[in-house]
């Protein structure tokens, strides 16, 4: 496998050599026509590259590649027209182009009758095609989802405790207290987005934050 970067997002190739419709297709910029496509080399600035022109991994000097729309493409959001000239958006930088408040609002794509919702991925990078559509949910004020040992509990806003958090990954633990588990955290909130959580304490939780319960033995 070759790897490669578009825009800056990291892709791969099951070929060394690779045409510029691939390029576009695996980065799900499509139809590839309203797409113009560069090449990146080291001190010689931009090349552009045609659809079916072949370009090998391998060759020295490669950096990347840069996609941009030959023309503003448009999205709808709550069925309002958008403009966007760029090729890929995050949620939250979609909803705030609607007016959106993204610490209210999280993002859905509507693909058909397939809903694609970015309530716990806000970084994910969004590939724009002309005419996607997204819809904007209300983020519930009172309750957030977290996630313990991979199940998503729904719990609200504000600290949850050591005991808390261990009781949704082992519901029999108020019953065995003799019982000792470790507790770590991600996804948490910006000043401190990682930690241990003790017994007797409490974190702070955002939505999407991510715990993991083990149990250490008996004390």
């Amino acid at each position: 496998m070759e790897k490669y970067k578009l825009n800056g997002k990291k892709y791969q190739s099951e070929n060394s050599k690779i045409n510029g419709i691939k390029i576009l297709e695996n980065a799900g910029l499509i139809p590839v026509e309203e797409y113009e496509l560069l090449l990146k080399i080291n001190q010689k600035g931009f090349e552009p590259v045609q659809l079916d022109e072949v370009i090998d991994l391998k060759s020295p000097g490669i950096e990347g590649f840069v996609a941009k729309p030959y023309k503003v493409l448009d999205i709808y959001v709550d069925d309002i027209k958008i403009e966007v000239d760029e090729c890929f958006k995050t949620p939250d930088e979609i909803l705030t182009m609607a007016g959106k408040n993204p610490e209210k609002y999280f993002l859905k794509q509507l693909k058909g009758e397939i809903e694609i919702g970015y309530k716990n991925d806000r970084d994910h990078k969004v590939a724009i095609k002309n005419e996607a559509k997204f819809i904007s949910c209300e983020l519930d004020d009172k309750n957030i989802t977290i996630i313990v040992n991979g199940t998503p509990h729904e719990v609200q806003k504000g600290n949850i405790s050591y005991t808390a958090v261990v009781t949704l990954a082992f519901p029999d633990f108020p019953q065995h207290p003799e019982r000792t588990y470790s507790v770590t955290y991600k996804r948490g909130h910006g000043n401190k987005p990682e930690g241990i959580l003790s017994p007797g304490g409490v974190v702070k939780v955002k939505d999407g934050m991510s715990f993991k319960v083990k149990h250490t033995g008996q004390s």
